[in-house]
């Protein structure tokens, strides 16, 4: 099979060059049987859609020749990796045809998930914010690409740099160096500023002092004799205080917060299998932490 050259720039920027349609590949017939699919790549955060399907399988059935844009895959080696035509690949294959029209380029894994993140920005299914989130995500979870500024993720990925921003913050990142789960560590990007503390009360003495005034008139609590043999006191509820109930119910609220904190992520789990073990430790080590808490507040409420 034969495949056009192109240029000798680096790799990467040849995948810039080629979203800015600045490279002209010329298509080429391809087996099926030879492109390997990747789901890692395919940039659907709902999987493949049942209804474009469909619209594709009739056209394929009332068309002999290929009716669609050539699919777009990555020839690294022997393997062929589909960068772009998800739809178009299943589709053909549905109908029974053995060959699809293609451009081949030149590439890895890295090249073609780099020009999958602005597939079908400008054609085909239209992308969800869910697509859009997902190929930022999917930049941010590289090591590499993660440093880069949220204005180059977002050419790469063909949204908004803002949105970016917004995914980068929400992004939970654990911390895990295959240790015990009492050593996973969950940081969570806190994006709100704590209360400002009200200034305090001050007036200037006649010797030009400055004199905190805050506490004058106010009776300082003095603390009562304590008899040794005296038992223990007993913490009770105070009128006003939540019940036990409620504290019980709301640590609950905290946790399920926290587990879908890193639920969320399922994207990032179904790109990089390996990561998953480190996020279920991260929920296990937050649900143990917020255990003994809970029974300390029905406890001290009882």
């Amino acid at each position: 099979m034969s495949t056009t050259d192109v240029s000798s720039t680096p790799k990467i920027q040849q995948v810039h060059a080629m979203k800015d349609n600045t490279t002209t590949i010329d298509p080429t017939t391809v087996r099926l049987a030879d492109i390997t699919i990747d789901p890692g790549i395919q940039q659907r955060a709902d999987g493949l859609d049942s209804a474009t399907l469909e619209d594709y399988r009739r056209a394929l059935d009332t068309s002999p020749a290929w009716p669609f844009p050539p699919v777009v895959a990555f020839r690294d080696g022997d393997e062929i990796l589909l960068a772009d035509g998800f739809h178009r690949l299943r589709a053909a294959g549905d109908c029974g045809r053995s060959e699809v029209r293609a451009e081949v380029r030149t590439g890895a894994r890295r090249e073609a998930l780099l020009y999958a993140v602005a597939a079908n920005a400008d054609h085909g299914l239209r992308r969800t914010d869910a697509d859009k989130r997902r190929a930022v995500e999917t930049l941010l979870a590289d090591p590499e690409w993660a440093e880069r500024s949220d204005r180059w993720i977002a050419d790469q990925c063909r949204v908004t740099h803002p949105f970016v921003g917004r995914v980068r913050k929400a992004l939970v990142t654990v911390t895990s160096e295959d240790q015990p789960e009492a050593d996973v560590e969950a940081l969570v990007t806190v994006t709100s500023e704590p209360p400002a503390k009200p200034a305090p009360k001050v007036r200037k003495t006649a010797d030009g002092r400055t004199m905190n005034t805050a506490n004058i008139g106010k009776r300082q609590p003095q603390a009562e004799p304590q008899d040794p043999d005296a038992p223990a006191p007993t913490t009770r509820r105070r009128p006003g205080d939540p019940s036990p109930a409620v504290v019980a119910q709301q640590a609950m609220i905290d946790a399920g917060t926290a587990i879908r904190e890193v639920t969320r992520h399922r994207e990032t789990i179904q790109q990089h299998p390996e990561t998953a073990p480190q996020l279920v430790r991260a929920a296990v080590a937050m649900l143990a932490w917020l255990a003994p808490l809970v029974e300390q507040e029905g406890e001290a409420h009882a």
